[in-house]
């Protein structure tokens, strides 16, 4: 359940990679076929099956500069415009000499699409969540490959209906992109690059990021911050500061005020380094709301971070209207200034509990078997008001309780989960107390 509810912000995408790879793999099949039967040599198909390399080169060059001038879908709408019209235009033209720069034209239109699809991939899915759902992608980028390879059985490939086939899959694969209502990503500004530059993220390369990622989920903090302490990466940086945070609130007391300024100074460097990073944003409104939790109102109110950790959760949400963990930090945010504020506060702050259920509502609709996202305003709810939200707050324990969890950290919140439970159905005035204290 829960990675389904990871993929649903980037299933529209999902979908057109399969219709685009099913026309792209058999065109690939189908023109050596048609090729070896119109009498070409091995040598001259082999230069015009280069040629669709010599597109993807030029491509890189040219991809960039199309999404930035037209956009991600119409850049996208444009190109597979292309391939759909060349697929067919070897059928027109049989001949060596004209289908070469077909497969160049094919080639950099079908690079640049393929960029579309994954810079937007990339700007949907939450840093932690990136490996997952590019596995995901490849699973359907050569699932999608080996399937075209049976559409050969549709037909000859002497014939002209295998050519209208590829011409329909790649049209077809512009439905799901031009008709998701997901916010196409913004276009960031270009950065000046050079070799030098470059091989400086090479300690990315070997930094072994899948390690860290099994330490943090083994519920080793430590370790999962030393597989990536040599790199220098915004990512890294974010991962360190989730991991640090995910050890203060994983402890039996209140979050340590030192670690809590680690993981805001690994924030606050991934930001440097890249301020519009999601989950670097994400860390620092955590953080920021932490090492408040200790302070008078009247301290928390001088020093505006209150106000800054919700327009950082806002600003995630801006790019990434999907994001689960943007909107779980709001939902608990709104119920917290309620708490600390009164009605007079939360006018001030404009926040209100109905706001916190919307957020609360939008994040489990995307992931409905997330724990952590039910646990949290579950006791935020129950500190504000046990006995007046004492289903409602049940309800979302419940959910907790019976959530899949693969990680230590979530371990740690259904039993926490489990432990107010117990109290709310004893004594919701000592459940309001309990909850109150706890993260």
């Amino acid at each position: 359940m829960r990675s389904l509810a990871m993929l649903k912000p980037v299933k529209s995408i999902l979908y057109s990679v399969a219709l685009l790879l099913l026309g792209n793999g058999l065109l690939n099949t189908l023109l050596t076929l048609r090729g070896t039967g119109e009498g070409f040599s091995s040598a001259v198909l082999g230069m015009i099956m280069s040629g669709y390399f010599v597109g993807f080169i030029c491509g890189t060059w040219v991809s960039g500069r199309l999404i930035r001038r037209m956009g991600h879908i119409r850049t996208f709408g444009f190109c597979a415009s292309i391939c759909a019209s060349v697929a067919l235009l070897h059928l027109v033209f049989i001949s060596p000499w004209v289908w070469l720069p077909l497969r160049v034209i094919y080639g950099l239109s079908f690079i640049t699409l393929v960029t579309v699809i994954e810079s937007w991939l990339n700007s949907q899915a939450a840093s932690h969540e990136r490996g997952r759902i590019f596995a995901v992608y490849m699973v359907v980028n050569l699932g999608a490959l080996a399937t075209a390879q049976q559409l050969l059985r549709l037909s000859s490939p002497d014939g002209f209906l295998l050519f209208v086939v590829i011409a329909i899959l790649i049209s077809w694969a512009l439905l799901p992109i031009t008709m998701t209502r997901r916010v196409q990503p913004k276009i960031p500004e270009r950065p000046k690059s050079s070799l030098r530059a470059l091989l400086g993220f090479a300690p990315l390369a070997v930094a072994d990021e899948a390690a860290a990622e099994a330490a943090f989920v083994r519920g080793e903090y430590d370790t999962a911050r030393t597989e990536l302490s040599d790199s220098k990466t915004a990512d890294a940086l974010a991962f360190r500061a989730r991991a640090l945070l995910a050890e203060a609130m994983s402890g039996p007391a209140d979050p340590p005020e030192d670690v809590l300024h680690r993981a805001l100074d690994d924030a606050n460097v991934a930001l440097i380094m890249d301020p519009a990073h999601a989950e670097g944003r994400l860390q620092r409104a955590i953080a920021l709301s932490l090492i408040l939790r200790p302070m008078s109102t009247r301290e928390a109110r001088k020093t505006g971070w209150a106000e800054e950790a919700r327009d950082l959760a806002r600003g995630v949400l801006e790019d990434e209207p999907g994001n689960v963990y943007a909107h779980g930090f709001l939902s608990v945010w709104n119920l917290e200034v309620v708490n600390r504020g009164g009605r007079i506060g939360a006018m001030i702050m404009g926040a209100g509990v109905s706001d916190g259920r919307d957020h609360y509502e939008a994040a489990i609709a995307a992931a409905p078997d997330e724990a952590s996202v039910h646990w949290q305003w579950a006791r935020a709810l129950a500190a504000l008001n046990a006995r007046k939200y004492r289903d409602e707050v049940l309800s979302a324990l419940d959910a907790a309780l019976a959530a899949a969890v693969d990680s230590e950290l979530e371990r740690v919140m259904q039993a926490r989960a489990a432990m107010l439970k117990a109290e709310m159905l004893r004594d919701d005035r000592r459940a309001q107390e309990i909850a109150a204290g706890m993260l």
